[in-house]
């Protein structure tokens, strides 16, 4: 059988009503997401059914929903092949997007889903509280080429604070900061020989690298038991394989800094997620793959991997698709 991951969404591709048709249709999704409202203590899987929008939206929401939805789609997978007398096949790794890195995390065995949650409710809640106080946003930039991001900063840096904030496939990036340079950045983009770009609101500054995040979720983090992955993590910002429990604390440990205030010139600080899921094609042995199996909301920007075939679980949610 082919090699397959898992490599699962982050923050931005929540919307009302995702996970519902999944939940009616699957024991084992309705199952998971009545045990992520168990550990939150509230039903976080309504909000994502039925909205609104505007409380979903919110970063201390929107991450644990997707984590919870994330693993739902995941398990409805799993039954699906069990259903069918299928093998689960054994993946080459988890991956995660940002803060999918925690529904990758629970997909490896790693951290149970009831843990997860509450972890990135606490993530999302710091990071929303970061943010208060500055209007920020964050857009997707399709079709620069690498060599012109300088100058799309440096239309941007008059109107405030921006920088590169992951590179998500050969030719898009996504840039983040406040909100008037962003737009400022979006509006530049097309002299530049872009073909778009498309931006949303979001909390500025998430958890700057001023060691304000990583001692906020130290003491959230403390008590959570680590299991040794039972598949190899890629670490987000360098795509190493990450096999130990020790390995994956730490990774965790960085995880609230889904992006330092580093500005691009060079800076290999960037989150470079379409470099990191390229790295498994150049790998030989365990680590190659030829299928990635997408557990979660098919809500991003076109372009995030190419040449690799993308199976998505085959449920009316709105959000799958098939190869």
């Amino acid at each position: 059988m082919d090699r397959i991951a898992y490599v699962f969404p982050g923050q931005g591709s929540q919307s009302v009503g995702m996970g519902k048709a999944l939940a009616e249709s699957s024991p084992a999704a309705a199952a998971i997401l009545a045990e992520a409202d168990e550990a939150l203590g509230e039903s976080i899987s309504r909000l994502a059914f039925d909205g609104p929008a505007e409380q979903l939206d919110l970063t201390s929401n929107a991450q644990p929903a997707l984590v919870a939805v994330s693993v739902a789609f995941l398990a409805a997978l799993r039954e699906r092949w069990a259903a069918a007398g299928i093998e689960a096949p054994a993946p080459a790794y988890a991956a995660g997007h940002s803060m999918g890195q925690y529904s990758a995390m629970v997909a490896a065995g790693v951290i149970s889903l009831a843990d997860a949650v509450r972890l990135v409710r606490e993530r999302g809640r710091q990071m929303q509280s970061s943010g208060q106080g500055r209007s920020g946003a964050m857009a997707a930039i399709i079709g620069l080429d690498d060599s012109r991001i300088p100058e799309l900063l440096a239309l941007a840096e008059p109107h405030g604070s921006v920088t590169v904030a992951n590179r998500n496939s050969p030719g898009q990036i996504v840039i983040s900061g406040d909100r008037a340079a962003v737009e400022a950045a979006v509006a530049g983009v097309k002299d530049l020989g872009a073909g778009a770009g498309f931006s949303c609101r979001f909390p500025w500054p998430p958890l700057v690298a001023d060691g304000r995040g990583r001692r906020g979720m130290a003491g959230v983090l403390a008590p959570i038991h680590f299991s040794d992955p039972k598949i190899p993590l890629l670490a987000n910002a360098d795509a190493r394989p990450i096999t130990t429990a020790d390995g994956a604390r730490s990774e965790a440990h960085r995880a609230p800094h889904p992006r330092r205030r580093l500005g691009f010139r060079g800076s290999a600080h960037d989150r470079r997620w379409s470099h990191n899921l390229r790295r498994d094609r150049a790998r030989k042995g365990s680590h190659g793959l030829d299928q990635a199996h997408r557990a979660g909301r098919k809500r991003r920007c076109r372009g995030r991997r190419r040449g690799t075939r993308r199976i998505f679980v085959p449920f009316t949610d709105g959000a799958t698709v098939t190869n």
